[in-house]
């Protein structure tokens, strides 16, 4: 969930900055229309972690969370390096990756709460909550120093940052691995 959230806000973060820098590109660009743009592909979200919970049911939660994360970062090591591009397509691409960065979110949540032992579910998920958002503090912060690192601005500085997003996205699929979220919950003891 770290991972998850450390990429979910930094993508969030910095979305209209890298949309304004892509749009720009190409001189007298219409700027107007790019909050309106960032906002229907953080809605494209919502339906999303539905639907990744949903094929975390259907195909395996492991299977499918390691799916989403592995398509994620491919995702962002790719859409920071497109600026100069026609912006219908980047625009097509941050869309999609919108999509794939909520796409593991409720399937994460729900993965926690049904492998927690029922003794400590509160605990557990106070922790995963806990981490969530350190990752969602660190993301941005992260996304930003790679950014100035890389010089600031230009194809180049924008697809490292991206790709360290999908850099820390690509631990969750370890994690899982770790974690193996698809062993049932463990009994509650017998009452007493």
């Amino acid at each position: 969930y770290a991972a998850h959230s450390w990429e979910l806000f930094g993508f969030r973060s910095w979305m209209v900055a890298f949309l304004v820098a892509a749009a720009a590109l190409p001189a007298g660009a219409d700027l107007a229309p790019i909050t309106w743009i960032a906002t229907a592909i953080l809605l494209l979200g919502v339906p999303a972690s539905i639907l990744g919970n949903e094929a975390a049911l259907r195909f395996g939660r492991r299977r499918a969370l390691t799916a989403i994360m592995l398509a994620s970062a491919a995702c962002a090591g790719a859409i920071g390096f497109l600026p100069g591009l026609p912006f219908a397509l980047i625009v097509g691409v941050a869309a999609v990756y919108g999509v794939l960065v909520m796409a593991d979110s409720a399937s994460l949540t729900v993965g926690a709460v049904t492998s927690a032992d029922p003794m400590a579910k509160g605990a557990t998920l106070g922790l995963h909550a806990t981490l969530g958002f350190a990752g969602a503090f660190f993301g941005p912060l992260a996304f930003g120093a790679v950014l100035d690192l890389a010089g600031g601005s230009g194809r180049l500085a924008w697809g490292l940052a991206f790709a360290s997003l999908g850099a820390v996205v690509l631990l969750g699929p370890l994690a899982l691995r770790w974690a193996d979220l698809d062993r049932p919950a463990a009994a509650p003891p017998p009452a007493s």
